[in-house]
Protein backbone atom coordinates (compact mmCIF):
# COMPACT_ATOMS: atom_id res chain seq x y z
CA UNK A 1 0.00 0.00 0.00
CA UNK A 2 1.13 3.52 -0.72
CA UNK A 3 0.73 4.55 2.91
CA UNK A 4 3.02 1.94 4.45
CA UNK A 5 1.72 -1.60 4.14
CA UNK A 6 4.03 -4.60 3.69
CA UNK A 7 7.35 -2.84 4.20
CA UNK A 8 9.95 -5.59 3.76
CA UNK A 9 13.03 -3.70 4.92
CA UNK A 10 15.63 -5.74 6.79
CA UNK A 11 16.72 -2.85 9.03
CA UNK A 12 13.18 -1.95 10.05
CA UNK A 13 13.82 -3.50 13.44
CA UNK A 14 14.31 -2.67 17.12
CA UNK A 15 14.79 1.07 17.56
CA UNK A 16 13.68 1.97 14.04
CA UNK A 17 11.55 5.03 13.42
CA UNK A 18 9.02 5.25 10.64
CA UNK A 19 7.08 8.26 9.45
CA UNK A 20 3.85 7.23 7.73
CA UNK A 21 1.62 9.56 5.73
CA UNK A 22 -1.98 9.76 6.90
CA UNK A 23 -4.57 10.13 4.15
CA UNK A 24 -7.81 9.59 6.09
CA UNK A 25 -8.90 11.52 9.16
CA UNK A 26 -9.44 9.04 11.99
CA UNK A 27 -7.52 6.34 10.10
CA UNK A 28 -6.35 3.26 12.01
CA UNK A 29 -2.91 1.69 12.38
CA UNK A 30 -2.18 -2.02 12.36
CA UNK A 31 1.07 -4.00 12.26
CA UNK A 32 1.94 -7.63 11.73
CA UNK A 33 3.63 -10.22 9.51
CA UNK A 34 6.90 -10.20 11.46
CA UNK A 35 9.90 -11.90 9.87
CA UNK A 36 12.91 -13.49 11.56
CA UNK A 37 14.89 -12.94 8.38
CA UNK A 38 14.05 -11.05 5.21
CA UNK A 39 15.97 -9.39 2.40
CA UNK A 40 15.22 -5.85 1.35
CA UNK A 41 11.99 -5.90 -0.62
CA UNK A 42 10.01 -8.47 -2.51
CA UNK A 43 12.44 -8.23 -5.41
CA UNK A 44 14.95 -10.42 -3.50
CA UNK A 45 12.52 -13.38 -3.66
CA UNK A 46 14.39 -14.90 -0.72
CA UNK A 47 11.33 -16.16 1.07
CA UNK A 48 11.04 -14.61 4.49
CA UNK A 49 11.35 -16.72 7.62
CA UNK A 50 8.08 -16.12 9.43
CA UNK A 51 7.88 -15.86 13.24
CA UNK A 52 5.62 -15.00 16.08
CA UNK A 53 6.57 -11.83 17.84
CA UNK A 54 5.77 -8.89 20.07
CA UNK A 55 5.77 -5.24 19.04
CA UNK A 56 6.48 -2.49 21.54
CA UNK A 57 5.16 0.34 19.44
CA UNK A 58 4.92 4.02 20.30
CA UNK A 59 2.82 6.32 18.13
CA UNK A 60 2.79 10.10 17.86
CA UNK A 61 0.57 12.04 15.49
CA UNK A 62 2.41 15.01 14.00
CA UNK A 63 -0.23 17.50 12.87
CA UNK A 64 0.80 18.90 9.49
CA UNK A 65 3.75 16.51 9.40
CA UNK A 66 3.13 15.36 5.85
CA UNK A 67 3.73 18.86 4.55
CA UNK A 68 6.37 19.85 7.11
CA UNK A 69 8.61 16.81 6.54
CA UNK A 70 7.78 16.01 2.93
CA UNK A 71 6.27 12.61 3.71
CA UNK A 72 3.42 13.02 1.27
CA UNK A 73 3.32 9.77 -0.69
CA UNK A 74 5.35 7.02 1.00
CA UNK A 75 6.89 6.39 4.43
CA UNK A 76 10.36 7.52 5.47
CA UNK A 77 12.47 5.25 7.74
CA UNK A 78 15.31 5.67 10.19
CA UNK A 79 16.73 2.16 10.70
CA UNK A 80 17.14 0.60 14.13
CA UNK A 81 20.41 0.58 16.02
CA UNK A 82 21.19 -3.04 15.12
CA UNK A 83 22.78 -1.64 11.96
CA UNK A 84 26.35 -0.56 12.91
CA UNK A 85 26.05 2.79 11.12
CA UNK A 86 22.34 3.30 11.82
CA UNK A 87 22.63 7.01 12.59
CA UNK A 88 23.94 7.66 9.06
CA UNK A 89 20.91 6.29 7.19
CA UNK A 90 17.59 7.62 6.11
CA UNK A 91 15.57 5.30 3.87
CA UNK A 92 13.06 6.37 1.26
CA UNK A 93 10.58 3.92 -0.17
CA UNK A 94 9.24 3.78 -3.67
CA UNK A 95 6.50 1.49 -4.82
CA UNK A 96 5.37 0.79 -8.35
CA UNK A 97 2.42 3.18 -8.42
CA UNK A 98 2.56 5.91 -11.06
CA UNK A 99 1.52 9.58 -10.78
CA UNK A 100 -2.01 8.68 -11.89
CA UNK A 101 -2.40 6.19 -9.04
CA UNK A 102 -2.16 3.07 -11.23
CA UNK A 103 -0.25 0.17 -9.70
CA UNK A 104 2.24 -1.69 -11.91
CA UNK A 105 3.21 -5.26 -11.03
CA UNK A 106 6.87 -5.60 -9.92
CA UNK A 107 8.03 -2.53 -11.85
CA UNK A 108 11.41 -1.95 -10.20
CA UNK A 109 12.22 1.01 -12.48
CA UNK A 110 9.06 2.83 -11.39
CA UNK A 111 9.64 1.95 -7.72
CA UNK A 112 13.20 3.30 -7.92
CA UNK A 113 11.95 6.46 -9.62
CA UNK A 114 9.32 6.98 -6.90
CA UNK A 115 11.93 6.49 -4.14
CA UNK A 116 14.19 9.09 -5.77
CA UNK A 117 11.31 11.55 -6.12
CA UNK A 118 10.40 11.00 -2.45
CA UNK A 119 14.01 11.75 -1.43
CA UNK A 120 14.07 14.89 -3.59
CA UNK A 121 10.80 16.10 -2.08
CA UNK A 122 12.14 15.52 1.44
CA UNK A 123 15.39 17.41 0.77
CA UNK A 124 13.54 20.46 -0.55
CA UNK A 125 12.24 20.95 3.03
CA UNK A 126 15.83 21.83 4.00
CA UNK A 127 16.37 24.50 1.36
CA UNK A 128 17.67 22.40 -1.51
CA UNK A 129 16.22 22.86 -4.96
CA UNK A 130 14.99 19.70 -6.71
CA UNK A 131 17.92 19.97 -9.13
CA UNK A 132 20.51 19.98 -6.34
Amino acid sequence: RENGGNQDIKNLTRGARIFLPVFVEGGKLSAGDLHFSQGDGEITFCGAIEMGGYLDLGVDLIKGGMQTYGVTTNPVFFPGNVEPRYSEFLTFVGISVDEDGRQHYLDSHLAYQRACLNAIEYLTKFGYSPEQ
